[in-house]
């Protein structure tokens, strides 16, 4: 089984930055700005969910997953497992997708982020 596990910032629904919820916990950006990409990790966008998280760079795919071939881009059928630290700094999964597509390059659909 190919598993990949993610920390982003801590939230509590993943579902778009709110009065009642938004990211904390995720490092320098998150403490600037009040936002991260990650706060749509769990948005319904067509029945499906497109996470991100930082990461400098592109993903070496063929560090994380040996089966991975010298000129592919995205890697099919992953758990990806996304985990935060909360106000205790204790770490938590917060959620997963199952049969996930990871790809070697962020991906972007903007009207996912601005509908």
């Amino acid at each position: 089984m190919k598993i990949l596990f993610c920390n982003i910032a801590w939230m509590k629904f993943y579902n778009g930055i709110s009065e009642d919820d938004a990211p904390y916990y995720g490092g320098e950006y998150i403490k600037k700005s009040k936002d991260g990409t990650e706060s749509v990790n769990f948005r319904d966008y067509n029945g499906k969910c497109y996470g991100f998280f930082e990461f400098k760079g592109n993903i070496d795919l063929k560090k994380y997953f040996e089966e991975t071939k010298a000129d592919q881009s995205f890697i099919e059928n992953v758990l990806v497992v996304w985990v935060a630290a909360n106000i205790k700094n204790e770490t938590r999964i917060v959620g997963w997708y199952k049969n996930a597509t990871v790809y070697q390059e962020v991906q972007a659909i903007e009207s996912y982020f601005f509908p």
